[in-house]
This record gives structure tokens, sequence and C-alpha cells, in this order.
């Protein structure tokens, strides 16, 4: 019901209901994701993605040992620049400890 209202208030006024609600935005940011593979494939993968324009993306990692893992996402890092968002997926391949290890 209350959905309803809010979307015939919205209609009285001449707005969207996602507008009306105030979650309304042109455009939406998504990631692309950068499969597991060497250093230098995903280096590779990672830098022809950011040439078509994203701005983020989403690292899988966790099915080597947690040194390779780092050594992959700091190889992106360097090669895509600090403006560039990472976003690390292990799919449940980390433990507890190896997620809370500091290097």
């Amino acid at each position: 019901m209350n959905i309803a209202l809010n979307d015939l208030l919205a209609k009285h006024y001449g707005v969207s209901l996602t507008e009306w609600l105030g979650g309304f935005r042109q455009q939406v940011k998504t990631d692309y994701t950068v499969s597991v593979g060497t250093a230098a494939e995903m280096v590779k993968h990672a830098t022809q993605l950011i040439d078509e324009g994203f701005t983020t993306l989403k690292v899988k990692v966790g099915s080597q040992s947690p040194f390779e893992d780092l050594k992959q996402v700091r190889a992106i890092r360097q090669a895509v620049g600090p403006d560039i968002n990472l976003r690390l997926d292990a799919n449940q391949g980390w433990q507890k400890k190896t997620s809370c290890q500091n290097d």
C-alpha cells in the first residue's frame, strides 16, 4: 500500500517514483571482473578494461597462495594507477586467518 501511495503522489507531482523516493541517477557505475591467471595475463586484461573506460575492477583472488594473490594485485595496481578502484573477490578461497594477515 505504501508504494501505491508514493506512486500516486509521484504522478501527481509529475516525477518518476524513483525521483520521488530520492534515488535518481542518470548513470550506474559497474565493475568488470579480472579473472585469475598469471600476473602478466591479469595485468593485460586489467589495462584493456581501463582502456575500455572501466574505473572499477573486481579482481579474482583466492585460488592460489596469498603471496601469489598479493603479487598479482600489486602488479595490477602498478599498471592501472591509484585512481582505479580495485575490489578483491576471494569467493571463499581465503580462510579467516588468511584474510586478516598483515605483511
